[in-house]
């Protein structure tokens, strides 16, 4: 086993305590603002939106939420929005009202966002105008009291508003009407409530957010995350960022820095790092809507002289294969942070060689708030390894099949105990109970080794979780909805090495009548989000089976 206190990092041993003291996270997010005040917090479609602007429009929205909606503290709020200045204004203000944030992927299909609305059981749900076409086909299944409209130029000043929408609405003809009436999120805003906004008693044990990963089953298992979970996450992660190097030199300036936030809000990494530790910093997070316009990300990366980018694999090497990245400056970029997928070792070697700053990997889980370890900024980064437990963190290593704990430089099943470790699966016992084992320990499903110098090194996973560009994807799912296809008899799903997304699926498929690859693919295209669709099909006369009748994953893979 390996304490955090044990190991000295950035010469901090404990925990940052300032934010600890708070009872509930609208608590610090205010407290953090008032000194902040009108630096700027975030930045979108070349606007600056500054700490005290967000937290004015995330009282705005807390005030319609308690007087003018029926919803109370604890109720559910589905949040299902592009990165935008809206979201940490949505995200705040619910918590100000005391609701429970249920991050939703806005690419998800209709019968995705049923499963999760109904799992969750939420009363609100904010969306954009660009996937309104899917609300009809959602609330004819399940029903919603309040549903919120917005689009992305919603909050930019006039002048600078109405050139997107003209773009979005004439040019690009993207946004359709959403065919069930709705509330407009710029109406709500525009009213500036006279209502004030009253204090919600909260304590760190309180949920925060219920944010869905995937299940061995293949259902989606809402992770239920308190206010005391993710005010410890982010203040574990701040220690690290915030802590010195080697040398003794501080490098992140608080409230001077430009952070690039990339990877979408709704994915639990970038809702950590952004909306929290980075708000945290004082730092202006440039939030980026589409990180697949490489040709705009890289606009951006000439505009500002940012500190730090947080992405992931198959985001780096899209910037690297860019002809023009080799003309942005990286005079300031001190960190690079990696997570959500294995970073590949020639991905970091070419990152190094334009950027002269090395990729720090971390490692984490939905189910712990995510962080578990980090490497801290350069000089003190080690390649090849995710770092080092973040404070009073705990880990072991366990023999999967007999529980007994593995010692150090050899591999078993990584542990963790922490504050940051979930509470538990929402409405999901069984499932809760699986994941500790009886002495209280998360059970990560992922093997590792801890080396001599403290820092972890992953392996390979246990579970059959696939990881597609940092998102998991679980066969069962998959599996599910492709066997209901007319004409197939049975299927199985499997991951398979990719230069480009660290993972592909690859289907198998025991066909019952005539069909085809494309057949198939318009029909996971239509029930399935676009990271979930197979980038590979086979087609066989059986798949190998237990005596039992259960599909050999392990043997497809040969």
């Amino acid at each position: 086993m390996i304490e955090q206190a044990k190991i000295e990092r950035n010469k901090l041993d404990n925990i940052d305590k300032y934010f600890m003291k708070y009872d509930h996270l609208s608590q610090a997010v205010e407290a953090i603002a008032d000194h902040f005040q009108d630096k700027p917090a975030y930045c979108h479609l070349n606007y600056q939106m500054s700490f005290n602007q967000v937290i004015s429009f995330s009282h705005d929205f807390a005030a319609y939420l308690q007087h003018d909606t029926n919803l109370k503290p604890g109720d559910r709020i589905g949040v299902q929005l592009l990165n935008s200045l809206q979201y940490p204004i949505i995200v705040y203000g619910a918590w100000k009202a005391g609701l429970i944030v249920v991050n939703m992927n806005p690419l998800y299909t209709a019968r995705e966002m049923l499963e999760q609305c109904q799992d969750s059981q939420i009363s609100a749900l904010i969306f954009m105008d660009l996937f309104a076409d899917k609300i009809d086909a959602l609330v004819s299944q399940y029903p919603i009291p309040y549903l919120i409209q917005t689009s992305l130029p919603d909050l930019l000043p006039t002048w600078k508003r109405i050139p997107y929408q003209f773009v979005l609405r004439y040019v690009k003809k993207l946004i359709k009407p959403c065919p069930v009436p709705c509330i407009k999120l710029r109406d709500i805003l525009k009213k500036k409530s006279a209502h004030t906004v009253e204090c919600v008693t909260m304590q760190q044990t309180d949920i925060a957010v219920l944010q869905y990963t995937g299940g061995s089953t293949g259902k989606p298992k809402g992770v239920i995350l308190t206010h005391g979970n993710l005010l410890s996450n982010f203040a574990q992660a701040y220690t690290v960022l915030c802590g010195r190097d080697v040398s003794g030199l501080q490098k992140l300036r608080l409230g001077k820095e430009s952070i690039i936030a990339a990877l979408p809000l709704y994915h639990i990494y970038a809702f950590t790092s952004h909306l929290l530790t980075c708000f945290a910093t004082g730092s202006m997070n440039i939030l980026i809507s589409n990180p697949k316009d490489t040709h705009h990300v890289i606009s951006l990366l000439k505009k500002y002289d940012f500190f730090c980018l947080i992405g992931l694999n198959t985001f780096f090497i899209s910037l690297l294969r860019h002809p023009k990245f080799q003309t942005c400056r990286f005079d300031n970029l001190q960190y690079t942070a990696s997570g959500g997928m294995p970073l590949m070792p020639e991905t970091a070697l070419k990152w190094k060689s334009v950027t002269d700053c090395d990729i720090s990997e971390g490692y984490g889980l939905t189910e712990c708030s995510p962080f578990v370890s980090m490497n801290p900024i350069p000089p003190g980064t080690q390649l090849n390894t995710v770092g080092l437990p973040v404070p009073e963190t705990q880990l072991k290593l366990i023999n999967s099949m007999t529980g007994e704990i593995v010692p150090r430089n050899q591999a078993g099943e990584l542990c963790v105990k922490g504050p940051q470790v979930m509470q538990g699966y929402w409405r999901n016992e069984l499932e809760t109970k699986a994941a500790f084992d009886e002495s209280g320990w998360f059970k990560t499903g992922d093997i590792a080794e801890i080396l001599d110098n403290g820092y972890i090194r992953i392996l390979e996973r246990i579970k059959d979780i696939i990881v597609v560009s940092g998102f998991n994807v679980y066969p069962n799912e998959i599996e599910k909805v492709v066997d209901q296809h007319p004409h197939v008899l049975m299927s199985a799903v499997i991951g398979v090495s990719d230069a480009k997304t660290g993972e592909a699926i690859k289907l198998f498929v025991v066909k019952k009548l005539e069909c085809t690859d494309d057949t198939l693919l318009s029909y996971c295209r239509e029930h399935l989000t676009s990271y979930k669709v197979p980038k590979y099909i086979e087609f066989r006369d059986d798949l190998p089976m237990t005596p039992l009748g259960k599909v050999l994953r392990r043997k497809l893979h040969s």
